[in-house]
């Protein structure tokens, strides 16, 4: 199931044994609200919050956890989207502008806060195994050329520790199916 809390700009995706919230922070911006075990209906999802920083010079759009970061602004965390512009500006910061739920499946748009360029993020969920899948469809409204560098159709926030792993799977003919181990340390 999902469900869009309007007092709090909260959305929330249900699934199998998952649940999955992200909401709007005041700043405008989309970000991680919890992913993990599936919560009982009436437990309690704070709104999204303006994370302070570490330091004096720690922006809110590099210590929250952003949904989907432009790469623009005061951010130093490595963005979503990368793009630049036929005139050198190569500034997108992405805020919420408005979102859908179309049965199972729920689209948020974002739009940068200067120029006509929008990111669609479409979210569905397995209902089976509770798999959140995602995608993103990014859109230059603008008259000039947009060169996109980079783009992700979406990121892991995960909450600090260090004892996470990336298990994956190998192979080759006569020798599929390896399962693989590493760990997942800090850095792209």
């Amino acid at each position: 199931t999902i469900r869009y809390d309007a007092a709090h700009k909260l959305f929330r995706i249900d699934a199998a044994q998952v649940t999955y919230a992200f909401g709007v922070d005041p700043d405008g911006m989309l970000q991680t609200v919890y992913w993990g075990s599936r919560l009982a209906a009436n437990d309690p999802l704070g709104p999204a919050r303006v994370s302070p920083g570490h330091a004096s010079f720690d922006s809110p759009g590099s210590t929250s956890p952003q949904e989907y970061a432009g790469w623009g602004g005061r951010i130093t965390i490595q963005p979503d989207l990368k793009a630049h512009f036929a005139d050198g500006n190569r500034d997108l910061v992405l805020h919420y502008a408005g979102h859908r739920i179309d049965g199972d499946a729920l689209e948020v748009e974002l739009r940068d806060i200067r120029l006509d360029v929008s990111v669609t993020l479409r979210y569905t969920a397995d209902p089976a195994t509770g798999i959140i899948g995602r995608s993103a469809r990014i859109e230059n409204h603008t008259a000039q050329a947009m060169t996109v560098d980079e783009a992700s159709a979406a990121s892991l926030n995960l909450p600090a520790g260090d004892n996470y792993s990336l298990r994956y799977l190998t192979g080759a003919w006569a020798r599929e199916w390896r399962l693989q181990t590493r760990a997942i340390v800090p850095g792209a």
